[in-house]
């Protein structure tokens, strides 16, 4: 059994109804779909999931993200209202620790049962379900309490509108089965959960004609924000506006007439970055509220059946999968860039882990999954980088290079929001100083390498002209001013860097490193050449207005003499200079010398630093980007040598082992990395901690790369100029993938069975 099935799917025939009281009688609300590969579902409260939930169960529009949490939770149960692209420093932190925030929660609501909160960490809840209904975009759930003879049931859904993307809808129901007294308490929750915060001053609060709205500003550069919300009940009291700890809260105070349905309706709206914040909030809230709450609910679920149709993977004989795949492209949708200056963060909108910064996992890991699907999104997370590349620049030029040097956790401005301490001690709790943001250079390559997949993909040159020649460029000047020239090897060296393993800090020559420094200079003079073609004055005056010419002429001499790892007479690529000279340890046996599960293993005094085991398998990683520039020999022998030593501490490693594991016919290991990687957001078993420091959140990075891994790896996909093609390399559970494929605006239907692929076009 797998750890999918434990979280199993309802129908008609397996239904959470049978686990309640047959004396309470609504249902759940529109949950019945019949295809129950779309839904993640959680039977019971666990004081200790609090947190899994809230991750896995998140709604997101691309503008914000909801996480999974409670109608009644609070900032103690780690309520977020996260926003995309808006971070902020906390003006008492004299490191550079900015992240994104989190607003006020204007979904805040809670009943009142002889004055105790029917909240399940104070009340013991006698039933118990939170389902995410992946095919609709929308969160359910259901709570139950007993109160001697009285059975009290709480039911909601909620979705953030994928239409009008500052919108966020509930609807929330509740019932008794006798008479009792209640109070419904529903407003704006202003204590925000906050990482590294607070983020917010200046709070000021508005009753508009019932709708409440809650303004504030940011604290490092003055951002405005307002929330506001607007409600429609059916309770036959009016409400009261009244102040509950500080709060603004719509008041009712009733007998509950036995199993009548109450409903409450919900119509928020979050603004930011405009002069009139409030009012544009209330203005979309009352649109909202005109609107009705059905109609949103139906134009929601209507642009989800229209992303499923050409997003979706169809798997035949493995449900795991068929489940796992699907959670991966619903966070995918969920967290798409809503503006041309945004990209996705390493945790999408599920909070603050990791700083709410964009990483490779954007560029290396998600982009293939909108490339095939979404390519305006593909194109959004393509000009996010070329938009911030004056932040680049500046990190290069702090760090004494020249040229572009992209930052290992990019936010706003592009600059570097890496901080030199930004992981602690488990035991002790001292900070530990890393060298992320100072030496992992191969960031840039990152850059260039999407860059590359955007063009070969789509052939739009346009993002050349608008600033992404100039990107790349820049990102080969800094390598040609990083790179060192060995006169009695007459070879350009690359020393002290860390590769996608950052468990080995300040190594020399890393394999992936050296060999995607070069894939930059051949992408440079590849696009220079195209660009000739199809603009040659563009090209000219670029070259001669930044006066690159004699640059790019020294640059060809350093793509043919760069030094690159070569392998051995055994096929093994060395993964840095003296890696083979490590402790040759095996996992479990640096696993036993571990003092604490959340101690961090890299580093100066970590665990895994003087030992062969790794973090990543950079080698494995650069045999699953270049699958064409190595032999099937060389990728087994590098596997079997390298498998066994990767830690399997991140995430991202898995896709990279499942795409090579297909390759040379290691299904079965291929399959386990793969349904390994497609879960992580399922069973919540990631780390989510370095050292002391939250990381946790959604991982939209194993996200797309469990899409890759079943796309390019199991189904083989290549594509060849204007054509496409795809070879089988099932896992023995499964009988057929079937996807959508859209490649130069036209869209392909591929199936992979066991006896061989087709790829077919739909007309123009």
């Amino acid at each position: 059994m797998t750890n999918c099935d434990k979280y199993r799917n309802i129908n008609k025939e397996d239904s959470y109804l049978d686990e309640i009281d047959s004396s309470i009688i609504f249902g759940l609300i529109d949950i019945n779909r019949s295809d129950n590969m779309f839904k993640i579902e959680s039977k019971a409260f666990l004081p200790a999931d609090v947190i899994k939930n809230g991750n896995q169960f998140l709604i997101a529009n691309g503008y914000m993200g909801y996480r999974g949490t409670l109608e009644e939770y609070t900032k103690d149960e780690m309520v977020g209202l996260n926003l995309a692209g808006i971070y902020n420093q906390p003006p008492r932190q004299l490191d550079p620790w900015r992240e994104s925030v989190n607003v006020y929660n204007p979904l805040y609501t809670f009943i009142k049962i002889n004055e105790r909160i029917l909240h399940p960490t104070h009340v013991q809840p006698s039933s118990h379900i939170q389902i995410l209904d992946m095919y609709k975009g929308t969160h359910y759930r259901k709570t139950s309490y007993r109160f001697g003879r009285t059975d009290v049931m709480i039911q909601s859904e909620r979705f953030t509108s994928q239409i009008d993307k500052d919108i966020i809808c509930m609807k929330y129901q509740f019932m008794a089965t006798d008479d009792i007294e209640m109070e419904l308490y529903t407003g704006i929750d202003t204590y925000v959960f906050d990482l590294n915060g607070p983020h917010l001053e200046r709070y000021h609060f508005m009753d508009t004609e019932g709708i409440f709205s809650a303004d504030a500003n940011t604290t490092e550069n003055r951002i405005p924000i307002a929330v506001s919300e607007g409600i429609i009940h059916d309770i036959g009291v009016e409400a009261k506006a009244l102040l509950y700890n500080n709060q603004p809260m719509h008041w009712v105070h009733f007998h509950a007439v036995p199993n009548k349905v109450y409903t409450l309706y919900k119509f928020a709206s979050v603004q930011h970055s405009k002069t009139n914040c409030v009012a544009e909030s209330i203005a979309s809230v009352k649109r909202a509220m005109a609107k009705s709450y059905e109609v949103l609910y139906k134009e929601n679920c209507a642009f989800w059946e229209q992303r499923w149709k050409i997003s979706d993977i169809e798997i035949k004989g493995d449900e795991n999968a068929q489940l796992a795949i699907r959670n991966c492209i619903y966070h995918l949708i969920s967290v798409r860039p809503y503006a041309d200056h945004q990209s996705i963060p390493t945790r999408g909108l599920s909070g603050q882990g990791c700083k709410g910064s964009v990483n490779w996992d954007t560029d290396i890991f998600m982009l293939p999954f909108f490339l095939n699907t979404d390519i305006e999104s593909a194109r959004r997370i393509i000009m996010y980088r070329a938009l911030t590349l004056e932040g680049a620049k500046r990190k290069a030029a702090k760090y004494g290079y020249t040229g572009a040097f992209y930052a290992w956790e990019s936010q706003d401005t592009g600059d570097e929001a890496c901080s030199d301490y930004n992981i602690t001690d488990a035991l002790t709790k001292a900070p530990i100083r890393t060298y992320f943001n100072q030496k992992q250079i191969h960031i840039s390559a990152d850059v260039v390498y999407a860059f590359n997949q955007y063009i070969d993909t789509t052939g739009d040159l346009t993002v050349l002209e608008e600033g992404g020649l100039e990107t790349v460029i820049e990102c080969a000047r800094f390598y040609q001013s990083f790179v060192t020239w060995k006169p009695d090897l007459k070879i350009f060296v690359v020393n002290d860097v860390i590769g996608p393993d950052e468990y080995h800090e300040g190594v020399n020559n890393n394999a992936f490193t050296n060999y995607m420094i070069r894939n930059t200079f051949t992408i440079m003079f590849k696009f220079i050449k195209m660009m000739r073609e199809y603009n040659s004055e563009f090209v000219r005056n670029l070259i001669a207005r930044k006066g690159y010419t004699e640059e790019i002429t020294k640059m060809h001499v350093v793509e043919r003499e760069l030094f690159q790892q070569i392998p051995n007479d055994q096929g093994i690529i060395e993964q840095f200079d003296g890696y083979h000279e490590l402790e040759d340890v095996s996992l479990d046996t640096m696993v036993a010398r571990i003092d604490n599960p959340s101690e961090y293993l890299g580093g100066k005094f970590g665990k895994a630093s003087p030992t062969k085991i790794i973090k990543k398998a950079d080698v494995i990683a650069l045999m699953a980007l270049f699958p064409d520039e190595f032999t099937r020999r060389i990728k087994e022998a590098n596997w079997n040598y390298y498998e066994p030593k990767a830690e399997k501490g991140s995430s991202l490693s898995d896709a990279f082992h499942a795409i090579v594991g297909s390759e040379i016919g290691k299904l079965d290991e291929a399959y386990e990395y793969f349904i390994r990687s497609a879960t992580v957001d399922i069973t919540g078993k990631e780390k989510n901690y370095n050292g002391s420091i939250y990381v946790g959140g959604t991982h939209p990075g194993a996200n797309g790369g469990s899409y890759t891994a079943l796309v390019y790896g199991f189904a083989g996909l290549k594509r060849e100029g204007l054509y496409l093609k795809a070879e089988t390399r099932l896992p023995k559970t499964f009988n057929e993938i079937k996807f959508k494929c859209i490649h130069r605006g036209r869209i392909a239907h591929v199936s992979v069975k066991n006896n061989g692929a087709k790829v077919t076009w739909e007309k123009k």
